[in-house]
């Protein structure tokens, strides 16, 4: 309510027409509103000369505007000599700008109470003791407005709490379009305050507009879940800047078509890759494997670096009837997982140094001798000579290099990298029973790798058809060809997942079809993600991993422990082998046992 002051004052503008407080008259006599009064105060600046809103200098009493009136301000810095504003003067009067202030050592200087260095005092604590730059952290406390965690940015009062710099600059306000009391702006809808949201959801709305002055049918599922994202006001952040905004806006005005090629043009950007993931989970777009059309695009353009068009051909016929074509014999029915396609690059890669190898020395591959593979292997980086090994093999068998070349053959390697066995069971029962000790679904991917030796990839294509509930309460979880039945501690973690959604427009679309799904609706969680996460509560994955398959190894068959764990049955045969296990009288021993 206003008091009867501001009601005495309050009027309709001669220039608005809006009901407001007058703060000033025209020369009419009519009133006038604070905006209004303040764009008519406007006269040729003395400075620059240009009309524009001013300010009356009490110096010399000349109308100035905004820009001329800080120039007015700015002295010759005695320092470094420039036109900056003044920031301290020495006894002598002499003006400095802050850089020098600070460079010249007229800054006070103590001793840090962190770090005991002598340096320039950047803050100080509550009991009067200074710090400096590099010891000094800002203040996290929870936010009074979010609920978060974050950096102060308006200390708490008597009368309202501490508030972080994202709250702090968005006022929280009562929307005049949908009614909720949220945060926003207070001017946005011609004057009246807005949410985030609602502005978020006309600019989007504009964007994806069609010709006919409506949103494509195709869109309109990608539309709601964009508008309905966690954080309405990221999306403003980032609207100019997001190259999938603007390609969805000339989709929309039919300016270019709706397919996987239009969004490669803009291929490696993750705002597209994120959009390519909404609209093959609307429907909009049909489901592709990503990772091999990725791999389609490394050889296009890995065969450009090529100089020679020879090996350029060469390169593209390896990749495609070699390489491609063995990833869709071994991956038929599957997506082809990330790690695969690393190795398929790193092979590429390497294919394209051995050319270039020759093409240094002038020479092509016709004119390749057993010494050049020697010299070749002997000065070349061991992980770049491992994966050239099949492209040779290949070149030689289609005649490329000659068949009496001789390939040195990999010597199969011990497993070297080994955790100690008590350090393994004391943190698997930290994760089973400690519920503090990390989220759910970290404490299950550590468990997987501590107790079923899996590795990472395997655990994050895991999905809800892989956990089968028996009776009595038993939960089997199908690893191999075979189901496992876990622990129980572990049975009761598992059921609970998946229990996380991705966050932001993805949340919408997604589908509870993974155990660990990834921030890309109908996408697991990446595998180097699990690692990162795994590695934060202490866990290595490959030498916890090869402790606990040496353990299984020793106590089961080398088939049963392939068919529990989803082994080859000669990559256990081998785990048996290193762990010393004789397991050849494994029948005759049960049945004398029985």
């Amino acid at each position: 309510m206003p008091t009867p002051r501001q009601r005495r004052r309050t009027g309709v503008c001669g220039i608005c027409g809006k009901l407001k407080q007058v703060h000033g008259h025209g020369p009419d006599d009519t009133p006038r509103c604070q905006v209004c009064q303040h764009k008519s105060r406007s006269a040729a600046c003395a400075r620059c000369g240009r009309v524009r809103t001013f300010n009356v200098s009490k110096a010399d009493g000349k109308p100035y505007c905004r820009g001329c009136r800080a120039r007015n301000h700015l002295e010759e810095c005695a320092g470094c000599g420039s036109t900056r504003p003044v920031n301290v003067r020495d006894e002598d009067g002499r003006a400095f700008c802050g850089s020098c202030y600070a460079a010249h050592g007229m800054v006070p200087r103590e001793a840090c109470a962190a770090c005991g260095t002598l340096a320039a005092v950047y803050r100080r604590r509550d009991d009067g003791t200074g710090v400096c730059s590099k010891c000094y952290r800002h203040p996290k406390r929870q936010c009074g407005v979010c609920g978060r965690v974050r950096r102060v940015a308006l200390r708490a009062t008597a009368t309202s709490p501490d508030i972080c710099p994202t709250c702090f600059q968005a006022p929280e306000i009562t929307c005049s379009l949908c009614g909720d009391t949220t945060l926003g702006r207070r001017s946005t809808a011609n004057g009246a305050p807005m949410c985030f949201r609602c502005q978020a959801t006309q600019r989007v709305d504009a964007a994806l507009v069609g010709p006919d002055g409506s949103i494509p049918a195709e869109l309109k599922p990608v539309r709601d879940a964009i508008v309905s994202a966690d954080n309405p006001r990221s999306i403003l952040t980032n609207f100019t800047r997001s190259k999938s905004l603007a390609l969805l806006n000339s989709i929309a005005r039919s300016e270019r078509p709706l397919s996987h090629d239009t969004l490669d043009e803009h291929a490696g950007a993750y705002s597209v890759e994120h959009l390519r993931a909404l609209l093959v989970a609307s429907g909009a777009l049909p489901e592709r494997d990503e990772n091999l059309a990725r791999l389609g695009r490394f050889v296009d353009d890995l065969a450009e670096r090529a100089h020679a068009p020879v090996d350029r051909r060469l390169l593209r016929a390896f990749a495609r009837w070699h390489v491609i074509a063995r990833l869709r014999r071994r991956y038929p029915d599957r997506p082809v997982p990330p790690n695969s396609a690393r190795r398929c690059r790193d092979g590429l890669t390497a294919a394209l140094r051995f050319l270039e190898f020759f093409r240094e020395q002038s020479r092509c591959l016709d004119d390749c001798h057993q010494s050049d593979i020697d010299v070749w292997f002997a000065t070349q980086p061991a992980h770049v000579t491992t994966s050239s090994k099949a492209f040779l093999v290949w070149t030689r068998r289609h005649g490329t290099l000659s068949r009496s070349l001789t390939i040195p053959v990999a010597q199969g390697s011990q497993p070297k990298h080994f955790s100690p066995a008590s350090d393994r069971w004391a943190r698997a029962r930290t994760l089973l029973h400690d519920d503090a000790s990390a989220s759910v679904p970290d404490r299950v991917a550590a468990c997987l790798i501590l107790l079923y030796a899996q590795p990472v990839t395997r655990i994050a294509a895991l999905t809800t058809e892989h956990v089968q509930h028996g009776d009595g309460g038993a939960v089997r979880l199908r690893l191999g060809s075979a189901g496992l039945t876990v622990l129980p501690d572990l049975a009761q973690l598992l059921t609970q997942l998946p229990c996380e959604q991705p966050r932001g427009a993805a949340r919408k679309l997604a589908h509870g079809r993974w155990l660990f799904p990834g921030r890309q609706p109908g996408h697991p969680l990446h595998p180097h993600s699990i690692s990162r996460r795994v590695r934060a509560l202490g866990v290595d994955p490959r030498p916890d991993r090869n402790t606990a398959l040496l353990e299984l190894v020793r106590e089961l068959p080398p088939a049963v422990v392939g068919k529990l764990l989803g082994l080859h049955p000669g990559t256990a045969a081998k785990w048996a082998e290193t762990a010393g296990s004789d397991w050849a009288r494994y029948a005759a021993a049960h049945n004398r046992q029985r």
